[in-house]
Formats: structure tokens, C-alpha cells, sequence
């Protein structure tokens, strides 16, 4: 019992220096603060002021954080299922005490209570189970070359699920119980490193009755689904006009893999009117995805 209360006062008296230093911080701001309310304006010191200022308002809020965010890693997958596991740091943890982590994605109602395990060190971690969907992202660039005039323009296509999260952690040390604030996690970048978002350069010259299509996964790793296969469908209304197989043109090298180019050309040689073009994309683990890429 004795030793508990030792421990007890000297982390009392911890937290007593570590708010005192906070306080001598904030008044070295207020300070700061003084100054550049006085410095003629225009001046190129106000930004090197702000700047500074910023730098230590973030190194307080750091020092005074209780808690570290939540850091996702890519867990197991069994069927359609994705694990996650999720992982965070409490300073000064009350040893026995229990960690809860509550979560809700984002829109629902009510928060689930899921208790936390420990990893050791005051870090603590649990494991979430998504719904796993071949589904990329798609970063379409486009080209239309006309007789006279060139336009581009460039689109980022929402994959069409959510793994945005909203979550909170407590802490329950007999009838004290401490509570971080919401936070949000986004697990769509978990997703990514099954199924990395394709990028998609579209070239369309009128004057030539040309389309070129080029594709490449943007991954810096060698994902765990790769794609397989390419091909291009040219519709008019419904009526499909055409349909090409993209070939390897080439690699490049994107971090620590050999990224596949694909790449096809399709001449409309009688100058046919169409409105529509897809890419279906077949990956090698069997499953499809097909996207319009023209998106008029």
C-alpha cells in the first residue's frame, strides 16, 4: 500500500512540473504574441514570428497529448472479410485499469464498445472487421485534341464504399474514468494496399479519329491483388461499337516494384460517333471491375 502511494505522489508531482512548464510555454507565447502585435506590418519578421509560434503551439499540444492517435495495420483477410488491427499509446497508464474503444462509422447512430488488449509499454490495440471490396480508386486524365484547340482536365473518381471511422477511447481506473476526444480514422488507405487506385491517361484526337488509353496500378509495393488483364469498350448509346485488349507497353519503376504500363490504340477508322468509353479491368485473382472513363 505504501509503495502505491508513493507512486501515486510522484506522479502527482509530474504532472504538477509538466503543467507548470506548460504554463512558463504559454506565457513565452503571450509574449510572442505582444511582440508581433508591435512590428510594423508588412514586415517579413511577422512571418518568421507565426511561424514559430505555430511550431510551438504544436510542440505543447503534443507534450500535453494523453493519448497518441490511432495508427491501422493490415491485419488477415478470411473470405470477404478484412481484419485490422489498431493500434495506440496512453502515457501515464494506471496500471489494471481497463481501455475501451468505441467506434461508429461514420453516419451511424450509435457507438460499439469494443475493449481494448494490451501490447505493453502503455500501448494497447483491438481489431476491426471490415467488409473487403475489389474496389480502386480511379485517377482519370484526359486529353481532347480537336482541330483547332487542346482541352485537359483530370478527375479522382470516390471509390463507392466508406471505411471512414469516428472513435474515442476510455479509460477506467475505479470510478475515475478519462475519455479522449473523437477522433476519425480513414481505413480507405488499408484498403489501398490490397487494391491500389489505377491511374488512367485517356488521349482523344479528333482530328485523327484516334483514342489512346494508358493504365498503371499506382502502388509503391507490389499489391496483393494484382491486375491481370485490360480492355476497352467504345459504346454509342447501348450499342457496342468496339472492344480492345490492353497490352503491356512497358514497366516502370514505382517504389520497390516494377509497375506493368498497359496500353491500347483505337483507330475509328469510319468515324463512328460514340459516347461512352469503359475499362474493364479483370485482376488475377478472378474478380472485375469496370469503370466509365469518358464521363460525359
Amino acid at each position: 500500500m505504501e509503495r502505491w502511494f508513493r507512486v501515486a505522489v510522484l506522479l502527482l508531482a509530474l504532472s504538477v512540473l509538466l503543467n507548470i512548464w506548460a504554463i512558463y510555454r504559454l506565457r513565452i507565447l503571450s509574449e510572442e504574441v505582444i511582440a508581433i502585435r508591435l512590428l510594423p506590418i508588412g514586415t517579413t519578421d511577422i512571418e518568421r514570428r507565426i511561424a514559430e509560434l505555430e511550431a510551438m503551439l504544436r510542440q505543447i499540444r503534443e507534450e500535453q497529448r494523453w493519448i497518441t492517435p490511432v495508427q491501422p495495420e493490415l491485419g488477415t483477410r478470411v473470405g470477404d472479410t478484412q481484419k485490422v488491427k489498431l493500434t495506440w499509446q496512453i502515457k501515464e497508464y494506471p496500471p489494471g485499469a481497463s481501455v475501451t474503444f468505441y467506434y461508429r462509422e461514420r453516419g451511424a447512430d450509435e457507438f460499439e464498445a469494443m475493449p481494448a488488449t494490451s501490447a505493453g509499454l502503455g500501448r494497447f490495440q483491438v481489431e476491426l472487421e471490415i467488409e473487403r471490396q475489389v474496389a480502386p480508386q480511379w485517377v482519370i486524365s484526359r486529353v481532347y485534341k480537336g482541330k483547332t484547340a487542346v482541352r485537359t482536365d483530370q478527375v479522382a473518381l470516390p471509390t463507392p464504399f466508406s471505411h471512414l471511422y469516428e472513435y474515442y477511447i476510455t479509460v477506467e481506473d475505479g470510478e475515475c474514468i478519462r475519455s479522449s476526444e473523437v477522433g476519425t480514422i480513414d481505413l480507405r488507405k488499408v484498403s489501398m494496399m490490397t487494391v491500389p487506385p489505377l491511374q488512367v491517361q485517356l488521349e482523344i484526337d479528333e482530328e485523327k479519329d484516334q483514342v489512346r488509353v494508358t493504365l498503371f496500378e499506382r502502388a509503391t509495393r507490389e499489391p496483393e491483388i494484382k491486375l491481370a488483364r485490360a480492355f476497352l469498350e467504345v459504346y454509342a448509346g447501348e450499342v457496342k461499337l468496339a472492344e480492345e485488349e490492353l497490352q503491356v507497353a512497358g514497366t516502370d519503376r514505382h517504389g520497390d516494384w516494377d509497375v506493368p504500363i498497359y496500353e491500347v490504340v483505337w483507330w475509328n477508322s469510319r468515324g463512328r460517333f460514340f459516347d461512352r468509353l469503359y475499362l474493364r479491368v479483370e485482376y488475377d485473382n478472378g474478380e472485375t471491375v469496370r469503370q466509365d472513363i469518358l464521363g460525359q
